[in-house]
């Protein structure tokens, strides 16, 4: 090799050191200010369900009809036909921010076969589990959470029941009626309310589900995996149903066994039974209200940004 060949890889190798470093430096974790409690650094909105259908744009594509009912919310337009672009073509939302645009579903609740339109639907964002700074959201990013096709409840990363306020989270629905009545009518305590949180940890690669391959779940108080590297804000739907007792007659509470809760219970989805909640989610907010939103809230400073309207957008 020639001096000059030496010189040259040599301010290669430099440029690249400073590089690493600067990256390294970027995915610090950012700790919240003295006294804020980590589940407060979040956002959310509320939504109401706009119509049911037995579509999926995800898993089935231009095939309508060929999914199990679910019942959509955030962008009113959304059927098999659809299409990040046909979304944002819409500009139609039925949440509370006018900026969240994206495209939400879950599958249909029944109660003794009877569909349940429930109360209304709320999306969380909130900062990564490690407390560091989160990576945007992509624009027209398709992600899933749960499982359709579960034979026992998944892991409570991805699901959970609860039933509002602070009543215990389980894996498995359970009777409301003494957790609204111990609370004087708390409003917050508003039912059976199932949760789906979407896989946070991205490859940086693919936008589109295909198999799921491009997001992965991460672990507690853990970095994400270097093979998905980049930790996107934790998304999570609650459907608030307005059942207060799934299992009227019997005894379902936060410690009985699902499987027990499996046979007692009157409540089913589209997709099976309970343990096959889970839930779909479309990426077509306002791309720089979202982008703003999460700088600002889960950036090297990150701060408590409540619900919808509680924090204005700059952009």
């Amino acid at each position: 090799m020639t001096q000059a060949a030496r010189h040259a890889a040599r301010k290669t190798l430099i440029k690249g050191v400073i590089l690493a470093l600067a990256t390294a430096s970027a995915l610090l974790p950012s700790l919240p200010a003295e006294g804020v409690d980590i589940e407060s650094l979040k956002f959310w909105v509320e939504c109401t369900s706009s119509h049911r259908l037995p579509d999926d744009p995800i898993v089935f594509p231009n095939e309508p009809g060929a999914s199990h009912s679910h019942d959509f919310s955030g962008n009113p337009t959304t059927d098999a036909y659809s299409t990040p672009a046909t979304l944002r073509a819409a500009t139609e939302t039925t949440c509370g921010f006018a900026a969240d645009e994206a495209a939400y579903w879950h599958p249909t609740v029944y109660v003794d076969g009877a569909s349940v339109l429930g109360l209304r639907v709320t999306v969380y964002y909130r900062i990564p589990s490690d407390v560091s700074p989160a990576t945007l959201v992509p624009r027209n990013l398709e992600a899933i959470g749960g499982d359709s096709h579960a034979t026992r409840p998944t892991s409570p990363r991805e699901t959970r029941w609860f039933c509002g306020g602070g009543s215990p989270l389980a894996d498995h629905p359970y009777d409301c009626t003494d957790y609204v009545a111990n609370r004087g009518g708390d409003t917050a305590i508003d039912g059976v309310t199932p949760t789906v949180e979407f896989p946070n940890c991205w490859d940086g690669v693919s936008r589109k589900w295909d198999s799921g391959a491009h997001l992965v779940y991460q672990s507690y108080g853990r970095a994400c995996p270097a093979s998905h590297p980049y930790a996107l804000p934790r998304i999570s739907i609650r459907f608030h149903t307005g059942i207060l007792d799934p299992c009227p007659g019997r005894v379902c509470t936060p410690a009985t066994p699902w499987s027990k809760v499996a046979n007692r219970t009157n409540l089913t989805l589209a997709s099976g039974p309970f343990y096959t909640w889970h839930g779909d989610f479309v990426n077509t907010w306002r791309q720089a209200v979202l982008d703003d939103l999460v700088t600002t809230c889960f950036g090297v400073d990150p701060r408590p940004c409540g619900l919808q309207g509680d924090f204005v957008s700059n952009t």
